[in-house]
């Protein structure tokens, strides 16, 4: 018994010395998706609908920002949203114009961003965009390289 327990030991101190014992942690924390609306209407109502029909199915939490109209409120939303690293973003916009320096904002932060229309007259294809877009965003997220958490062994 006491040659057992020393082997183990013995085999113990040995991995700690090696690098044969890496060991990355998964990170299993649900993503964190940014949806931003520039104002709350009938059209985004369904659209929020969408995005939470399509975040049942994935391992992910939705944050919502409404803009209230103003195209600089929803901006700076979205702004602290990448500063608060939420996994990726998806934009209902109305101007693309002002929309389009978010997303360049979000690429140089490394945050995927998904543009939706915002000018839309048909609710179902209001609710089958934000859904396809949320779908999108997770996707973009997921398929980013990921850098191991932690190693030991050295």
């Amino acid at each position: 018994m006491l040659k057992r327990i020393l082997s183990i030991f013995l085999l113990a101190i040995f991995c700690c010395f090696t690098n044969a014992t890496e060991a990355i942690v998964v990170d299993r924390r649900p993503v964190l998706i940014g949806f931003s609306i520039p104002q709350e209407t009938d059209i985004t109502k369904a659209m929020l609908s969408g995005a939470k029909k399509a975040i049942g199915k994935l391992n992910a939490k939705l944050v919502i920002r409404n803009g209230r109209g103003d195209v600089d409120v929803q901006m700076a939303q979205i702004h602290d949203l990448i500063a608060q690293e939420t996994g990726c973003l998806v934009v209902v916009y109305d101007d693309i114009k002002a929309n389009g320096r978010i997303v360049e904002s979000g690429k140089n932060k490394g945050t995927p961003v998904v543009l939706v229309e915002g000018k839309m007259t048909d609710k179902k294809a209001a609710f089958e965009a934000a859904k396809k877009a949320v779908e999108d965003a997770y996707n973009k997220f997921k398929a980013k390289p990921v850098q191991p958490a932690f190693y030991s062994g050295y």
